[in-house]
Protein backbone atom coordinates (compact mmCIF):
# COMPACT_ATOMS: atom_id res chain seq x y z
CA UNK A 1 0.00 0.00 0.00
CA UNK A 2 1.12 3.58 -1.07
CA UNK A 3 1.83 5.63 1.97
CA UNK A 4 0.59 9.36 1.99
CA UNK A 5 2.71 12.31 2.46
CA UNK A 6 1.48 15.94 2.26
CA UNK A 7 3.42 18.41 0.61
CA UNK A 8 6.39 20.34 1.76
CA UNK A 9 4.29 23.91 1.38
CA UNK A 10 1.14 22.18 3.04
CA UNK A 11 3.57 21.14 5.81
CA UNK A 12 4.65 24.13 6.55
CA UNK A 13 0.99 26.07 6.98
CA UNK A 14 -0.07 23.67 9.21
CA UNK A 15 3.26 24.23 11.35
CA UNK A 16 2.59 27.68 11.77
CA UNK A 17 -1.04 27.36 12.45
CA UNK A 18 0.03 25.38 15.72
CA UNK A 19 2.65 27.35 16.63
CA UNK A 20 0.25 30.28 16.52
CA UNK A 21 -2.54 28.55 18.35
CA UNK A 22 -0.21 27.64 21.29
CA UNK A 23 1.04 31.27 21.48
CA UNK A 24 -2.43 32.47 22.10
CA UNK A 25 -2.86 29.74 24.70
CA UNK A 26 0.01 30.54 26.74
CA UNK A 27 -0.93 34.63 26.13
CA UNK A 28 -4.35 33.92 28.05
CA UNK A 29 -3.67 31.36 30.40
CA UNK A 30 -0.76 34.73 31.85
CA UNK A 31 -3.38 37.44 32.12
CA UNK A 32 -5.96 35.00 34.14
CA UNK A 33 -2.98 34.55 36.49
CA UNK A 34 -2.15 38.09 36.90
CA UNK A 35 -5.83 39.05 37.37
CA UNK A 36 -5.99 36.36 40.00
CA UNK A 37 -2.83 37.36 41.86
CA UNK A 38 -4.59 40.93 41.83
CA UNK A 39 -7.56 40.00 43.76
CA UNK A 40 -5.78 38.09 46.25
CA UNK A 41 -3.66 40.73 47.12
CA UNK A 42 -6.39 43.38 47.82
CA UNK A 43 -8.50 40.56 49.85
CA UNK A 44 -4.97 40.38 52.20
CA UNK A 45 -4.90 43.89 52.04
CA UNK A 46 -8.72 44.25 53.05
CA UNK A 47 -8.13 41.49 55.54
CA UNK A 48 -5.04 43.41 57.51
CA UNK A 49 -7.28 46.44 57.89
CA UNK A 50 -8.95 45.51 61.09
CA UNK A 51 -10.51 47.49 63.91
CA UNK A 52 -7.81 49.06 65.67
CA UNK A 53 -5.11 49.06 62.89
CA UNK A 54 -4.69 52.17 60.97
CA UNK A 55 -6.56 51.53 57.09
CA UNK A 56 -3.96 51.29 54.43
CA UNK A 57 -3.36 54.37 52.47
CA UNK A 58 -6.47 54.60 49.99
CA UNK A 59 -6.11 56.35 46.38
CA UNK A 60 -6.96 59.99 46.87
CA UNK A 61 -10.67 60.60 45.77
CA UNK A 62 -12.20 63.90 44.16
CA UNK A 63 -14.66 65.31 46.13
CA UNK A 64 -16.80 68.52 44.98
CA UNK A 65 -19.17 70.79 47.60
CA UNK A 66 -18.71 70.07 51.13
CA UNK A 67 -22.18 71.93 52.98
CA UNK A 68 -19.93 73.16 55.58
CA UNK A 69 -20.30 76.57 56.80
CA UNK A 70 -17.41 79.40 56.98
CA UNK A 71 -15.56 78.77 60.48
CA UNK A 72 -12.99 77.97 62.16
CA UNK A 73 -11.50 74.12 61.14
CA UNK A 74 -13.73 74.09 58.06
CA UNK A 75 -13.22 74.41 54.07
CA UNK A 76 -14.06 77.19 52.24
CA UNK A 77 -14.50 76.35 48.35
CA UNK A 78 -13.64 78.63 45.79
CA UNK A 79 -14.36 78.44 41.99
CA UNK A 80 -11.17 79.07 40.20
CA UNK A 81 -12.00 77.74 36.66
CA UNK A 82 -15.61 76.86 34.72
CA UNK A 83 -15.21 74.65 31.43
CA UNK A 84 -17.89 75.00 28.77
CA UNK A 85 -19.45 71.72 29.58
CA UNK A 86 -19.76 69.56 32.53
CA UNK A 87 -18.10 66.19 32.30
CA UNK A 88 -20.32 63.87 33.99
CA UNK A 89 -21.89 64.16 37.50
CA UNK A 90 -19.74 64.98 40.39
CA UNK A 91 -18.35 62.62 42.24
CA UNK A 92 -19.58 62.82 46.08
CA UNK A 93 -17.77 62.50 49.30
CA UNK A 94 -17.72 58.97 50.31
CA UNK A 95 -17.01 60.22 53.90
CA UNK A 96 -20.33 61.94 53.97
CA UNK A 97 -22.33 60.56 51.44
CA UNK A 98 -25.32 62.92 50.50
CA UNK A 99 -26.55 63.09 46.69
CA UNK A 100 -29.20 66.07 47.08
CA UNK A 101 -26.52 68.40 47.98
CA UNK A 102 -24.30 66.53 45.03
CA UNK A 103 -27.28 67.43 42.58
CA UNK A 104 -27.79 70.60 43.94
CA UNK A 105 -24.26 71.20 43.60
CA UNK A 106 -24.08 70.08 39.85
CA UNK A 107 -27.17 72.44 39.25
CA UNK A 108 -25.11 75.56 40.44
CA UNK A 109 -22.36 74.88 38.47
CA UNK A 110 -24.32 74.73 35.10
CA UNK A 111 -25.92 77.82 36.08
CA UNK A 112 -22.84 79.43 37.21
CA UNK A 113 -21.64 78.40 33.41
CA UNK A 114 -24.04 80.05 31.72
CA UNK A 115 -23.26 82.63 29.25
CA UNK A 116 -24.91 85.83 29.86
CA UNK A 117 -25.31 89.69 28.44
CA UNK A 118 -24.34 91.79 31.77
CA UNK A 119 -24.51 95.60 31.89
CA UNK A 120 -24.32 97.03 35.43
CA UNK A 121 -24.25 101.13 35.39
CA UNK A 122 -23.19 102.28 38.62
CA UNK A 123 -25.12 100.81 41.24
CA UNK A 124 -23.82 99.19 44.72
CA UNK A 125 -22.44 96.11 44.90
CA UNK A 126 -25.12 94.59 47.22
CA UNK A 127 -27.85 95.24 44.23
CA UNK A 128 -25.29 94.21 41.27
CA UNK A 129 -24.97 90.69 43.24
CA UNK A 130 -29.07 90.76 44.25
CA UNK A 131 -30.16 90.83 40.92
CA UNK A 132 -28.22 89.07 39.17
CA UNK A 133 -28.84 86.52 41.67
CA UNK A 134 -32.68 87.08 41.15
CA UNK A 135 -32.18 87.36 37.72
CA UNK A 136 -30.77 83.52 37.48
CA UNK A 137 -32.04 81.77 40.12
CA UNK A 138 -29.48 81.18 42.22
CA UNK A 139 -28.23 82.27 45.76
CA UNK A 140 -26.16 84.41 46.14
CA UNK A 141 -24.63 86.71 49.92
CA UNK A 142 -22.02 89.06 50.86
CA UNK A 143 -19.60 88.02 53.48
CA UNK A 144 -20.11 91.20 55.77
CA UNK A 145 -17.30 90.27 58.29
CA UNK A 146 -14.81 89.92 55.61
CA UNK A 147 -16.08 92.78 53.89
CA UNK A 148 -15.64 94.89 57.12
CA UNK A 149 -12.68 93.55 57.45
CA UNK A 150 -11.32 95.03 54.22
CA UNK A 151 -13.31 98.54 54.52
CA UNK A 152 -15.53 97.62 51.77
CA UNK A 153 -19.37 98.27 52.32
CA UNK A 154 -21.47 96.38 49.55
CA UNK A 155 -24.01 99.30 50.22
CA UNK A 156 -21.95 102.11 49.57
CA UNK A 157 -19.34 100.64 47.09
CA UNK A 158 -20.42 101.70 43.49
CA UNK A 159 -19.61 99.17 40.72
CA UNK A 160 -20.18 99.12 37.14
CA UNK A 161 -20.01 96.23 34.27
CA UNK A 162 -20.70 95.79 30.67
CA UNK A 163 -20.13 92.23 29.37
CA UNK A 164 -21.17 91.20 26.35
CA UNK A 165 -21.69 87.14 26.36
CA UNK A 166 -19.71 86.15 29.89
CA UNK A 167 -20.60 83.54 31.61
CA UNK A 168 -21.87 84.25 35.26
CA UNK A 169 -18.59 83.23 37.37
CA UNK A 170 -16.71 85.40 35.25
CA UNK A 171 -18.96 88.16 35.63
CA UNK A 172 -19.26 87.76 39.31
CA UNK A 173 -15.39 87.17 39.45
CA UNK A 174 -14.91 90.51 37.30
CA UNK A 175 -17.18 92.23 39.70
CA UNK A 176 -15.10 91.58 42.32
CA UNK A 177 -11.69 91.84 40.51
CA UNK A 178 -10.96 95.24 41.28
CA UNK A 179 -12.13 94.70 45.04
CA UNK A 180 -9.74 91.78 45.81
CA UNK A 181 -12.25 89.38 47.08
CA UNK A 182 -12.51 85.94 45.95
CA UNK A 183 -15.97 84.02 44.55
CA UNK A 184 -16.63 81.12 46.91
CA UNK A 185 -19.25 78.70 46.72
CA UNK A 186 -20.55 77.82 50.71
CA UNK A 187 -23.35 75.56 51.34
CA UNK A 188 -24.94 75.88 47.85
CA UNK A 189 -24.68 79.50 47.62
CA UNK A 190 -22.72 82.03 45.69
CA UNK A 191 -20.26 83.98 48.40
CA UNK A 192 -17.68 86.53 47.90
CA UNK A 193 -15.42 85.94 51.50
CA UNK A 194 -12.29 87.68 52.03
CA UNK A 195 -9.54 85.43 53.39
CA UNK A 196 -7.71 87.68 55.12
CA UNK A 197 -10.25 87.62 57.97
CA UNK A 198 -8.86 84.18 58.40
CA UNK A 199 -6.62 83.70 61.64
CA UNK A 200 -2.33 83.69 61.10
CA UNK A 201 -2.19 79.94 61.47
CA UNK A 202 -3.76 79.45 58.25
CA UNK A 203 -2.76 77.01 55.92
CA UNK A 204 -3.83 77.05 52.28
CA UNK A 205 -3.75 74.34 49.73
CA UNK A 206 -4.04 74.76 45.64
CA UNK A 207 -5.51 72.37 42.62
CA UNK A 208 -3.41 71.99 39.68
CA UNK A 209 -4.48 74.46 36.92
CA UNK A 210 -5.15 71.34 34.67
CA UNK A 211 -7.45 69.17 36.92
CA UNK A 212 -10.50 67.82 36.25
CA UNK A 213 -13.52 70.87 37.25
CA UNK A 214 -14.39 68.79 40.30
CA UNK A 215 -11.28 69.49 42.04
CA UNK A 216 -11.01 73.01 40.83
CA UNK A 217 -14.36 73.64 42.47
CA UNK A 218 -11.83 72.68 45.93
CA UNK A 219 -9.28 74.69 44.90
CA UNK A 220 -7.81 77.58 46.97
CA UNK A 221 -8.65 75.70 49.98
CA UNK A 222 -8.73 77.52 53.37
CA UNK A 223 -7.48 74.43 55.77
CA UNK A 224 -7.31 75.44 59.97
CA UNK A 225 -8.45 72.62 61.80
CA UNK A 226 -5.32 71.15 63.46
CA UNK A 227 -6.00 67.59 62.05
CA UNK A 228 -6.23 69.16 58.34
CA UNK A 229 -3.10 70.83 58.75
CA UNK A 230 -1.25 67.67 59.61
CA UNK A 231 -2.98 65.79 56.59
CA UNK A 232 -1.66 68.73 54.41
CA UNK A 233 1.47 68.94 55.51
CA UNK A 234 2.02 65.16 54.89
CA UNK A 235 0.34 65.17 51.34
CA UNK A 236 -0.62 68.54 49.93
CA UNK A 237 -2.85 68.48 47.04
CA UNK A 238 -0.65 68.66 43.38
CA UNK A 239 0.57 72.89 43.26
CA UNK A 240 2.47 74.19 40.54
CA UNK A 241 3.52 77.55 42.10
CA UNK A 242 3.11 79.46 45.39
CA UNK A 243 0.03 80.48 46.86
CA UNK A 244 0.08 84.31 48.61
CA UNK A 245 -3.93 84.92 48.70
CA UNK A 246 -3.21 85.29 52.34
CA UNK A 247 -1.70 89.03 51.77
CA UNK A 248 -3.54 89.75 48.30
CA UNK A 249 -5.81 92.64 49.96
CA UNK A 250 -2.88 94.04 51.59
CA UNK A 251 -1.12 94.01 48.68
CA UNK A 252 -3.15 95.27 46.24
CA UNK A 253 -4.48 98.20 48.83
CA UNK A 254 -0.60 99.18 48.80
CA UNK A 255 -0.53 98.83 44.90
CA UNK A 256 -3.74 101.09 44.74
CA UNK A 257 -2.46 103.99 47.92
CA UNK A 258 1.08 104.04 45.75
CA UNK A 259 -0.94 105.01 42.18
CA UNK A 260 -3.44 107.33 43.52
CA UNK A 261 -0.43 109.51 46.09
CA UNK A 262 2.01 109.38 42.30
CA UNK A 263 -1.19 111.17 40.70
CA UNK A 264 -1.94 113.20 43.50
CA UNK A 265 1.25 114.32 44.16
CA UNK A 266 1.52 115.28 40.13
CA UNK A 267 -1.58 116.97 40.53
CA UNK A 268 -0.31 118.90 43.54
CA UNK A 269 3.26 120.00 42.91
CA UNK A 270 2.78 123.04 41.50
CA UNK A 271 1.07 124.17 44.02
CA UNK A 272 3.98 123.62 46.62
CA UNK A 273 6.07 125.37 44.30
CA UNK A 274 4.35 128.41 43.75
CA UNK A 275 3.56 128.99 47.73
CA UNK A 276 7.39 128.23 47.84
CA UNK A 277 8.57 130.70 44.93
CA UNK A 278 5.87 133.29 46.77
CA UNK A 279 7.91 133.09 50.12
CA UNK A 280 10.96 133.60 48.36
CA UNK A 281 9.93 136.57 46.30
CA UNK A 282 8.14 138.31 48.95
CA UNK A 283 10.42 137.51 52.07
CA UNK A 284 13.83 137.27 50.77
CA UNK A 285 15.42 134.65 52.95
CA UNK A 286 19.01 133.78 53.04
CA UNK A 287 19.87 130.08 52.24
CA UNK A 288 19.32 129.14 55.11
CA UNK A 289 16.12 130.05 56.08
CA UNK A 290 14.94 129.20 52.62
CA UNK A 291 16.17 125.70 53.76
CA UNK A 292 14.13 125.69 56.45
CA UNK A 293 11.06 126.99 54.59
CA UNK A 294 11.35 124.55 52.25
CA UNK A 295 11.47 121.61 54.45
CA UNK A 296 8.26 122.64 56.67
CA UNK A 297 6.24 123.28 53.35
CA UNK A 298 7.41 119.87 52.22
CA UNK A 299 6.56 118.11 55.36
CA UNK A 300 2.68 119.76 55.22
CA UNK A 301 2.43 118.85 51.87
CA UNK A 302 3.28 115.35 52.20
CA UNK A 303 1.33 114.81 55.28
CA UNK A 304 -1.57 116.70 53.66
CA UNK A 305 -1.34 114.48 50.41
CA UNK A 306 -1.24 111.47 53.07
CA UNK A 307 -4.82 112.11 53.97
CA UNK A 308 -5.97 112.98 51.10
CA UNK A 309 -4.88 109.15 49.41
CA UNK A 310 -6.53 107.54 52.62
CA UNK A 311 -9.96 109.70 52.43
CA UNK A 312 -9.73 108.78 48.32
CA UNK A 313 -9.01 105.45 48.48
CA UNK A 314 -11.52 104.70 51.25
CA UNK A 315 -14.11 106.23 49.72
CA UNK A 316 -13.79 104.38 46.45
CA UNK A 317 -13.65 100.81 48.48
CA UNK A 318 -16.86 101.80 50.37
CA UNK A 319 -16.89 104.65 53.36
CA UNK A 320 -19.21 103.95 56.49
CA UNK A 321 -20.67 106.73 57.60
CA UNK A 322 -20.65 110.32 56.00
CA UNK A 323 -17.09 110.91 54.53
CA UNK A 324 -14.97 113.34 55.45
CA UNK A 325 -13.81 116.72 53.87
CA UNK A 326 -10.80 116.12 51.78
CA UNK A 327 -7.79 118.20 53.27
CA UNK A 328 -7.22 121.59 51.07
CA UNK A 329 -3.28 121.20 50.29
CA UNK A 330 -2.44 124.72 49.26
CA UNK A 331 -3.89 126.33 52.60
CA UNK A 332 -2.67 123.56 54.72
CA UNK A 333 0.99 124.13 52.81
CA UNK A 334 0.50 128.60 53.07
CA UNK A 335 -0.16 127.68 56.87
CA UNK A 336 3.25 126.01 57.63
CA UNK A 337 4.76 128.43 55.28
CA UNK A 338 3.74 131.19 57.69
CA UNK A 339 4.42 130.02 60.72
CA UNK A 340 7.97 129.26 59.30
CA UNK A 341 8.16 132.95 58.23
CA UNK A 342 6.80 134.26 61.33
CA UNK A 343 9.70 132.10 63.33
CA UNK A 344 12.69 132.62 61.46
CA UNK A 345 12.04 136.01 59.57
CA UNK A 346 11.70 140.06 60.97
CA UNK A 347 8.26 140.78 61.13
CA UNK A 348 8.42 142.83 57.65
CA UNK A 349 9.17 140.30 55.85
CA UNK A 350 7.44 137.75 57.16
CA UNK A 351 3.76 140.42 56.68
CA UNK A 352 5.03 141.04 53.01
CA UNK A 353 3.98 137.10 52.22
CA UNK A 354 1.04 137.21 54.19
CA UNK A 355 -0.25 140.30 52.60
CA UNK A 356 0.53 138.80 48.99
CA UNK A 357 -1.60 135.84 50.13
CA UNK A 358 -4.32 138.03 51.15
CA UNK A 359 -4.16 140.17 47.51
CA UNK A 360 -4.00 136.80 45.78
CA UNK A 361 -6.89 135.20 47.94
CA UNK A 362 -9.36 138.35 47.23
CA UNK A 363 -8.60 138.42 43.98
CA UNK A 364 -9.46 134.86 43.58
CA UNK A 365 -12.53 135.74 45.68
CA UNK A 366 -13.86 138.25 43.14
CA UNK A 367 -12.91 136.31 40.09
CA UNK A 368 -15.06 133.28 41.62
CA UNK A 369 -18.06 135.18 42.71
CA UNK A 370 -17.92 136.82 38.94
CA UNK A 371 -17.80 133.80 37.33
CA UNK A 372 -20.72 131.76 39.15
CA UNK A 373 -23.05 134.83 38.79
CA UNK A 374 -22.49 134.69 35.36
CA UNK A 375 -23.38 130.88 35.19
CA UNK A 376 -26.44 131.59 36.98
CA UNK A 377 -27.25 134.65 34.64
CA UNK A 378 -26.79 132.42 31.56
CA UNK A 379 -29.67 129.94 33.07
CA UNK A 380 -32.27 132.83 34.62
CA UNK A 381 -31.21 136.12 33.10
CA UNK A 382 -30.69 138.12 35.86
CA UNK A 383 -31.22 141.80 35.95
CA UNK A 384 -28.22 144.78 36.59
CA UNK A 385 -29.33 145.07 40.38
CA UNK A 386 -30.06 141.34 40.61
CA UNK A 387 -26.28 140.67 39.89
CA UNK A 388 -24.89 143.24 41.90
CA UNK A 389 -27.40 141.80 44.94
CA UNK A 390 -26.17 138.06 43.63
CA UNK A 391 -22.44 139.62 44.37
CA UNK A 392 -23.29 140.92 47.58
CA UNK A 393 -24.80 137.58 49.08
CA UNK A 394 -22.22 135.23 47.81
CA UNK A 395 -19.13 137.77 49.07
CA UNK A 396 -21.31 137.95 52.07
CA UNK A 397 -21.23 133.65 52.47
CA UNK A 398 -17.96 133.00 50.89
CA UNK A 399 -16.52 129.55 51.10
CA UNK A 400 -13.07 128.99 49.89
CA UNK A 401 -13.94 126.27 48.74
CA UNK A 402 -15.95 127.32 45.73
CA UNK A 403 -12.80 128.92 44.31
CA UNK A 404 -12.12 125.55 42.93
CA UNK A 405 -15.33 125.71 40.23
CA UNK A 406 -12.70 127.74 38.03
CA UNK A 407 -11.05 125.21 36.98
CA UNK A 408 -14.17 122.93 35.66
CA UNK A 409 -15.74 126.41 34.30
CA UNK A 410 -13.01 126.44 31.60
CA UNK A 411 -15.00 123.13 29.74
CA UNK A 412 -18.42 122.61 31.56
CA UNK A 413 -21.38 124.98 32.70
CA UNK A 414 -22.75 122.95 34.83
CA UNK A 415 -20.61 123.42 37.39
CA UNK A 416 -22.07 125.04 40.92
CA UNK A 417 -20.34 124.63 44.40
CA UNK A 418 -23.64 124.23 47.36
CA UNK A 419 -23.98 127.59 48.87
CA UNK A 420 -26.51 128.99 51.67
CA UNK A 421 -30.15 128.44 50.08
CA UNK A 422 -30.99 132.90 50.58
CA UNK A 423 -27.97 133.45 48.28
CA UNK A 424 -30.46 132.97 45.46
CA UNK A 425 -33.54 132.77 47.24
CA UNK A 426 -33.38 136.71 48.42
CA UNK A 427 -32.43 137.59 44.40
CA UNK A 428 -34.49 135.03 42.10
CA UNK A 429 -38.24 135.97 41.16
CA UNK A 430 -40.42 133.01 41.53
CA UNK A 431 -40.25 132.06 37.51
CA UNK A 432 -36.29 132.28 38.06
CA UNK A 433 -36.73 129.69 41.00
CA UNK A 434 -38.35 127.34 39.17
CA UNK A 435 -35.82 127.50 36.27
CA UNK A 436 -32.52 127.26 38.38
CA UNK A 437 -33.98 124.13 40.01
CA UNK A 438 -34.86 122.43 36.38
CA UNK A 439 -30.65 123.15 35.72
CA UNK A 440 -28.58 119.65 36.23
CA UNK A 441 -25.94 121.89 38.17
CA UNK A 442 -23.19 119.26 39.72
CA UNK A 443 -21.75 120.03 43.52
CA UNK A 444 -20.65 117.77 45.84
CA UNK A 445 -22.63 114.81 44.78
CA UNK A 446 -20.73 111.06 43.71
CA UNK A 447 -18.42 111.32 40.51
CA UNK A 448 -17.69 108.30 38.40
CA UNK A 449 -19.11 106.46 41.52
CA UNK A 450 -16.03 106.72 43.59
CA UNK A 451 -18.17 109.17 45.93
CA UNK A 452 -14.95 112.17 45.61
CA UNK A 453 -16.07 115.65 46.55
CA UNK A 454 -15.32 117.81 43.37
CA UNK A 455 -14.99 120.59 45.68
CA UNK A 456 -12.61 119.41 47.85
CA UNK A 457 -10.36 117.90 44.85
CA UNK A 458 -8.34 120.47 45.05
CA UNK A 459 -6.90 119.98 41.79
CA UNK A 460 -6.87 123.92 40.42
CA UNK A 461 -3.33 124.84 40.20
CA UNK A 462 -2.48 128.31 41.52
CA UNK A 463 0.81 129.39 40.26
CA UNK A 464 -0.63 130.97 37.40
CA UNK A 465 -0.40 134.71 38.47
CA UNK A 466 2.88 134.57 40.11
CA UNK A 467 5.46 134.21 37.49
CA UNK A 468 7.89 132.57 38.82
CA UNK A 469 9.23 128.97 39.57
CA UNK A 470 10.70 127.59 41.95
CA UNK A 471 14.12 126.81 39.96
CA UNK A 472 13.96 131.38 39.28
CA UNK A 473 13.57 131.78 42.97
CA UNK A 474 16.20 129.99 44.39
CA UNK A 475 18.95 132.07 42.39
CA UNK A 476 17.55 135.07 44.74
CA UNK A 477 20.12 135.25 47.09
CA UNK A 478 19.39 138.88 48.83
CA UNK A 479 18.57 139.49 52.23
CA UNK A 480 15.62 141.81 53.34
CA UNK A 481 17.87 142.80 56.86
CA UNK A 482 20.85 143.98 53.99
CA UNK A 483 18.12 146.26 52.18
CA UNK A 484 19.31 144.21 48.72
CA UNK A 485 16.48 144.07 46.68
CA UNK A 486 16.28 141.17 43.63
CA UNK A 487 14.67 142.05 40.41
CA UNK A 488 10.82 141.26 40.27
CA UNK A 489 10.99 140.90 44.17
CA UNK A 490 7.99 142.42 45.96
CA UNK A 491 9.06 144.71 48.90
CA UNK A 492 6.91 146.11 51.95
CA UNK A 493 6.43 149.79 51.01
CA UNK A 494 5.51 151.75 54.17
CA UNK A 495 2.14 152.74 53.56
CA UNK A 496 1.13 148.66 54.31
CA UNK A 497 0.38 148.31 50.65
CA UNK A 498 2.31 145.17 48.63
CA UNK A 499 3.54 146.46 45.52
CA UNK A 500 5.52 145.19 42.76
CA UNK A 501 8.81 146.60 42.06
CA UNK A 502 10.04 147.18 38.49
CA UNK A 503 11.28 144.36 36.53
CA UNK A 504 14.72 144.76 34.19
CA UNK A 505 14.11 144.44 30.69
CA UNK A 506 13.79 141.07 29.61
CA UNK A 507 13.57 139.60 32.21
CA UNK A 508 12.01 136.02 31.60
CA UNK A 509 9.57 136.11 34.70
CA UNK A 510 7.34 139.13 35.48
CA UNK A 511 6.18 140.03 39.12
CA UNK A 512 2.73 139.13 39.87
CA UNK A 513 -0.05 141.74 38.86
CA UNK A 514 -1.80 143.89 41.40
CA UNK A 515 -5.77 143.21 40.93
CA UNK A 516 -6.86 146.34 39.36
CA UNK A 517 -9.22 148.67 41.57
CA UNK A 518 -12.56 148.92 41.06
CA UNK A 519 -13.28 152.43 39.63
CA UNK A 520 -16.75 154.20 40.32
CA UNK A 521 -19.36 153.65 37.83
CA UNK A 522 -17.29 150.99 35.75
CA UNK A 523 -19.36 147.91 34.69
CA UNK A 524 -17.99 145.01 36.03
CA UNK A 525 -18.27 142.03 33.37
CA UNK A 526 -21.20 140.33 32.73
CA UNK A 527 -23.41 143.64 33.30
CA UNK A 528 -25.86 144.61 30.67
Amino acid sequence: MRKFTLPERARRIVSSIVVGLALTAIIFSSRVCFASQIDTQAEVQCTKAAPGNPPAPAAPKVVVLHDRPIAKGVVVQVVKDLPVTLPGNPIADESRPNPAKSEQGRKLLEKLRKSIKTRINNVSLNDAQENTAEEHDFRDRFDLEGGEHATIDPERTRVGINLPRRSHAEVLREILASLNLPLAIDDGEVLNTNHTRQPGEVKRKTTADNAPIEQLVLGNSVVSDKNEEAEANKAPLASSRAVVQLERNDTALKEMMDRERAYFRKQFQMSLRTELALSLRACRPNPEQRTEIRRAAEKAFEESLEKMVDIFVQKKRGWNGPPPKSPNIKEEVQQAITETVNRLLPADAAAAYTREVDARNEHRKKTTIQNLVSVVDRSVILSTEQRQKLTAQMTKHWSPDWGNALEYLQWVDNIFPNMPAECLDSVLTDNQKKVWAEVKNMDRSEFWGVGFGYFNAQFLLDGEGVGVNVGVAEQFTGDVQSGVAAEGAIAPPADGEARPLEAKPGAENAAPEKPLPETPGQEKPGDG
